[in-house]
């Protein structure tokens, strides 16, 4: 008796507070199942929004790239999730944000050979154990800043990386996975333990700059790698897909299965990919026409949303109305370009919680632009319309008040004309707090 009521206060208190039952993720997950069992995947619409402007400019920042490197004439082709959503969907699946390339080992070499000469190389003097999502964006941050739009070669342990901006703010970056060909004796079964037994070695090495060298040599001094065309293509030890840590692949990749190369459609554009589309992925993904187990929305800009507080200041524009996001729209842009993360984020005042936010959603959807539907990224400051009622949650946070009818910005009793000295406040007052946490 005791636990049945103990169950009914629990169930009336979450609903409450608005947080969901465990009969009521049930019901959804019930849901779910049933729209993945009867619905086509590959008619499912594309993305909208920001992401879709995001994928937008990985097409045209490969393609660029791939102008810049053409006198070394190389035939990247898709691979992974790209390649799924060339055949799937005609380009990308609906809630990917990358760009992932397949490359031989001979056009590997060429590649980082040209950007010896006309890019800027970098490879990581760090520990690969203690590496994290926030490391990535500081040592990309700094690279940016040091050299604003030049491309970027990172060599990193399974992937080869180009980037270029001029912040992580607007960064663009496509990775390049290598590819060998192995001996027609080696056995399958003994590269599989072989990498097992080089992944520990590789922790044991842990300085990624050692490790990429290590791998070099490697390759070199290992018979079953060869350099000569034979019948197993197969992913490198410096690549993602079969690397030791991974090994999704867990059977021989037939040359024939990948050349001769062809080219695919891909959103307005085409691209490389293997000869043999289907028996290519099936070595990866042998149910790659149905739902995944999991779908992650946008991931690389969920990271920026963990990680960047501690690089640049994020600033949440909060807006009630279609009419605040026109005003606030012009600090957005001008944002993006100094390198400054900020992003809209709907509010409600929850003691009368009659406001209807979907038309602003329905309007920053269309705009293309990056917003956030809850207050959970920790942010430098809020910039709020001055007279509007807000959640505790935004006014008990750092903000500055901004007038429609005015072109100052608000902070006490401190006013700003202008976005260069909004600029030059944020910065600062963003730089001196950090150092007095250091």
């Amino acid at each position: 008796m005791m636990g049945k009521l103990k169950s009914k206060i629990k169930d009336a208190v979450s609903t409450a507070i608005g947080a969901p039952t465990e009969a009521q993720i049930d019901d959804l997950k019930n849901q779910i199942d049933w729209m993945k069992q009867h619905s086509d995947i590959r008619k499912l619409k594309p993305a909208t929004g920001y992401l879709r402007k995001k994928q937008r400019q990985l097409i045209d920042f490969a393609q660029e790239f791939m102008e810049f490197t053409q006198e070394i004439d190389l035939h990247p082709f898709l691979v992974g999730g790209n390649l799924i959503g060339a055949v799937r969907h005609g380009g990308f699946v609906p809630w990917d944000d990358d760009l992932d390339f397949g490359i031989t080992r001979e056009e590997s070499n060429r590649l980082i050979k040209f950007c010896e000469q006309n890019c800027v190389i970098d490879v990581y003097d760090g520990n690969w154990d203690n590496y994290s999502y926030e490391e990535q964006f500081r040592r990309m941050e700094r690279m940016l800043r040091l050299h604003p739009n030049k491309y970027v070669l990172d060599i990193w342990v399974d992937q080869l990386q180009v980037y270029k901006g001029t912040s992580v703010v607007d960064v663009q970056y496509i990775d390049f996975w290598p590819f060998d060909y192995y001996d027609e004796s080696y056995k399958v079964e003994d590269h599989m333990k072989y990498l097992d037994d080089l992944l520990n070695k590789l922790h044991v090495i842990n300085n990624v700059r050692e490790i990429v060298s290590y791998l070099e040599l490697e390759r070199k001094n290992n018979k079953n790698i060869v350099e000569y065309e034979t019948s197993i293509f197969f992913p490198g030890i410096d690549n993602h897909i079969g690397f030791g840590r991974t090994k999704r692949t867990k059977s021989w990749v037939h040359r024939n299965d990948v050349f001769p190369l062809q080219k695919i459609g891909y959103e307005n554009t085409f691209f490389y990919a293997p000869n043999n589309v289907d028996k290519y992925l099936g070595y990866d993904y042998p149910d790659y026409m149905s739902y995944p187990d999991y779908i992650e929305i946008n991931p690389h800009e969920k990271y920026k949303d963990t990680c960047l507080s501690d690089i640049l200041p994020v600033i949440g524009l909060v807006v009630q109305s279609v009419q605040d996001i026109d005003f606030f729209l012009p600090l957005y842009e001008y944002f993006e370009k100094h390198g400054i993360y900020s992003f809209f984020v709907g509010a409600v005042d929850k003691k009368d919680g009659s406001f209807n936010l979907d038309e602003v959603y329905q309007r920053m959807e269309k705009d293309e632009i990056r917003y956030r539907k809850e207050f959970k990224i920790k942010c430098y400051c809020f910039f709020i319309i001055n007279g509007r009622q807000y959640p505790r949650e935004v006014m008990r946070q750092r903000h500055i008040e901004c007038s429609l009818c005015q072109s100052d910005f608000c902070l006490g009793k401190q006013k700003y004309k202008d976005f260069e000295e909004i600029e030059h406040y944020i910065k600062k007052t963003y730089s001196d707090e950090k150092r007095r946490e250091c």
